[in-house]
C-alpha cells in the first residue's frame, strides 16, 4: 500500500541520516530499527493466515521481533547434495574417538577459558537469560549488533559456560541460509530464541539467516567475538 512505502521510505531515510557509532543516535535507531520490525510481523501474521487458509506448509513463530518459520528448512532433504555449498567454520579440530586414557581436551584447558556449553541471541528489550553473558562489544569497542549497518532489530550473541547442564561443549558454529536450499546439517542445533529458531536477520528486507552450532566431548569453543571488518578490526590473539 502507497501510505505503507511512504512510511518505510521515512524511516529509511532517518536510518541513513544518523548511521554511524555515535551513541547519542542510537536510541534513534533502534525506534526506527523496532517500528520496522513491527510492520515486518503484521505482513508476517497476514501471510501465515492466508497460507493456513489455503493449506499449504506448515509455519510457526511467537513472540515479539519472531517471524514465522518453515520449518521444513530445517530438516534435510531425503537426497541431501553431495557436497555443502558453505564451508563450516570451524574453531578446534573435531575428532571421533578419545583416545584410551586420555581425557577429553577442553576438561584440561585452563581453569578461565571453560568451553562454551551454550548459545542464543538477544532481541531488543529481552532480558540476558539466566546463565549467560551477552557480547555487547566487539574487540574494538563497536556494538556487537549482528544486525549492525542492516537497518534491522538490534541482536546480540549471548554464551553461557555452564556445566552443570551435562551438555558436551560446542566445537563449531555455522550460518545457514535457507531461501538457498541450505538446511541444518547433520548433529547441528539451531540457536533459538523463546523456542523458535532466530532469524538474526530479523526487521531487514534480506534473506533468513540462522547459526547453528555442533557439539563435541573431544574439542570445545572456549571464547566468542563479534567483528567488523569493515571497520578494519583484526582478529584478537589467540
Amino acid at each position: 500500500m502507497l501510505h505503507e512505502a511512504a512510511l518505510r521510505s521515512g524511516i529509511n531515510s532517518i536510518l541513513d541520516e544518523t548511521a554511524g557509532d555515535d551513541e547519542d543516535l542510537a536510541c534513534i535507531r533502534e525506534i526506527c530499527q523496532e517500528t520496522l520490525s513491527k510492520r515486518d510481523q503484521v505482513t508476517a501474521a497476514k501471510s501465515i493466515a492466508h497460507r493456513q487458509e489455503l493449506k499449504s506448509e506448515t509455519t510457526d513463530g511467537y513472540g515479539e521481533n519472531t517471524e514465522a518459520v518453515n520449518w521444513k528448512a530445517f530438516s534435510p532433504p531425503k537426497n541431501a547434495p553431495r557436497t555443502l555449498s558453505r564451508p563450516k567454520l570451524n574453531r578446534r579440530p573435531s575428532y571421533d574417538s578419545i583416545p584410551a586414557g586420555e581425557m577429553p581436551r577442553w576438561k584440561i584447558i585452563d581453569g578461565n577459558e571453560g568451553p562454551i556449553t551454550d548459545i542464543t541471541v538477544n532481541f531488543r528489550g529481552d532480558s540476558v537469560p539466566e546463565g549467560f553473558t551477552k557480547l555487547e562489544r566487539s574487540p574494538s569497542g563497536q556494538r556487537a549488533d549482528l544486525n549492525k549497518g542492516g537497518r534491522g532489530s538490534a541482536i546480540y550473541l549471548c554464551q553461557s559456560k555452564d556445566q552443570s547442564s551435562g551438555k558436551a561443549p560446542i566445537s563449531e558454529i555455522i550460518a545457514i541460509f535457507p531461501e538457498r536450499g541450505e538446511f541444518v546439517p547433520t548433529n547441528y542445533e539451531v540457536v533459538r530464541r523463546r523456542g523458535v529458531p532466530a532469524n538474526i536477520n530479523t526487521g531487514t528486507q534480506g534473506e533468513k539467516i540462522y547459526l547453528c552450532f555442533k557439539r563435541s566431548s573431544t574439542s570445545a569453543i572456549v571464547d566468542l567475538a563479534v567483528m567488523f571488518p569493515r571497520k578494519n578490526e583484526t582478529l584478537p590473539y589467540g
